[in-house]
């Protein structure tokens, strides 16, 4: 392209970061994203998700974190499937502080996460005791008007039934009927 004087744009970059990066040569990937940053190119979606992909195929928690950072300090907002890569890997690693951290950020953003991401953090939050932070999770969720999936719903009130605790489980039903009353297709 260089030699053709034809500049490359954030497209160029993105689908040659994504050839090196699939070929297994993360490295490079990085170095690609980094050259954009300092061209002036601004990273969207597609770079964030690619070099993530490639820490996550590497199994290089560290890599993966630094990106993740990168992006969390640049204020970015990532689309539903960066998030969700985001969101299996934190809960696979057992990182739940990472997941919160995330869904924390999404929602100061104003975004509200997708349900598969809330049932992946919730059930990695439940199966490591912390029942009360997957229920606020969900309370978060179901007042944006966005219903929870049944799986979801059903391992968050079989927790709740475990720990005894009456009074969220009562709850989560009670807003979960109201939204569906309220908004009939969200059945």
């Amino acid at each position: 392209m260089l030699k053709r004087r034809i500049l490359p744009d954030r497209g160029a970059y993105n689908a040659l970061m994504g050839a090196v990066v699939r070929a297994g040569d993360v490295q490079s990937g990085i170095e690609i994203f980094d050259e954009m940053e300092m061209k002036g190119f601004e990273w969207d979606d597609v770079s964030f998700y690619t070099i993530l992909y490639g820490f996550r195929n590497l199994k290089n928690f560290n890599g993966f974190v630094k990106i993740y950072r990168r992006m969390f300090e640049k204020g970015f907002v990532p689309r539903t499937r960066t998030v969700m890569l985001l969101m299996k890997f934190f809960c696979v690693k057992g990182r739940v502080d990472l997941g919160l951290e995330l869904w924390e950020f999404l929602l100061g953003k104003g975004c509200c996460p997708h349900r598969h991401a809330l049932d992946s953090l919730a059930k990695e939050l439940c199966c490591q005791g912390r029942v009360s932070d997957a229920y606020e999770c969900f309370k978060q969720i179901v007042k944006r008007g966005r219903l929870p999936s049944e799986r979801g719903v059903q391992l968050l009130e079989d927790f709740l039934w475990k720990a005894e605790d009456g009074e969220k489980l009562k709850e989560i039903r009670y807003m979960l009927c109201n939204l569906k009353a309220l908004v009939p297709s969200a059945s």
